[in-house]
């Protein structure tokens, strides 16, 4: 027995249908799933998404999670949009340079002398 074109269109919008609403639940329900959210501020559709067993709490943690995790609000990561961070010390005068290069010359020179290699002409550069 065939069935009507437009019998099929009814059941195909009534299942496309069907398919939006769980989406749209499993969605606020998966947003609301925070911790730290406290216990009983669902949202009426993830409470009745309980009911039908499509979103659960989330379960308390453990207290080695607890005393592992950072503080809340404190970031240990450079976040991709922030500007980069300047460096902490400022450029050298040319005649800190100066002296850095003769410090770095003389602590070279004395470990040549120590292993025993003949120092270069133009200090090894």
């Amino acid at each position: 027995m065939r069935q009507n074109p437009h019998q099929w269109r009814g059941h195909a919008s009534a299942v496309a249908f069907a398919a939006a609403v769980i989406a749209l639940c499993c969605l606020a329900g998966c947003a609301d799933d925070s911790p730290l959210s406290p216990v009983g501020t669902d949202s009426p559709l993830k409470s009745v998404m309980k009911l039908g067993d499509f979103a659960t709490d989330t379960p308390k943690m453990s207290g080695f999670v607890v005393k592992t995790r950072p503080v809340a609000g404190t970031q240990t990561y450079i976040p991709l949009a922030s500007p980069a961070p300047q460096p902490t010390s400022s450029v050298l005068t040319p005649d800190e340079v100066k002296a850095e290069t003769a410090r770095l010359n003389a602590a070279r020179k004395a470990q040549q002398h120590e292993a025993g290699v003949k120092a270069t002409v133009d200090g090894g550069m």
